[in-house]
């Protein structure tokens, strides 16, 4: 439509949830009008902290009581592939006795 702007959110989410930077730059060259109003102040919480480097919590962790309780995962890739062909393994730590 002639004339109309696209909601920031929305292209954020169309998009593939890109940086702010990049989402405004596609808009540009597609020739698609963002209101400005929409840009302003987005925080989009889960973007926030996917993309950021470094989260220090001060807040300590529970410490468990029992056999799994709390356990740790991992996905181990494995280039070139391992035995047989595989490429991946679990990797999982029990808090409780640190066993793995």
């Amino acid at each position: 439509m002639a004339g109309s702007k696209a909601d920031f959110a929305i292209m954020h989410e169309r998009l593939a949830y890109a940086s702010k930077e990049k989402v405004i730059q596609a808009c540009r060259k597609a020739g698609i009008v963002i209101e400005k109003s929409t840009i302003k102040g987005f925080l989009y919480k889960a973007c926030y902290f996917a993309k950021a480097d470094t989260i220090i919590s001060r807040d300590s962790l529970a410490r468990p009581t029992r056999f799994l309780d709390i356990v740790f995962w991992d996905i181990i890739e494995y280039n070139p592939p391992g035995y047989s062909g595989a490429r991946y393994s679990l990797h999982g730590i029990n808090a409780f006795t640190r066993f793995y």
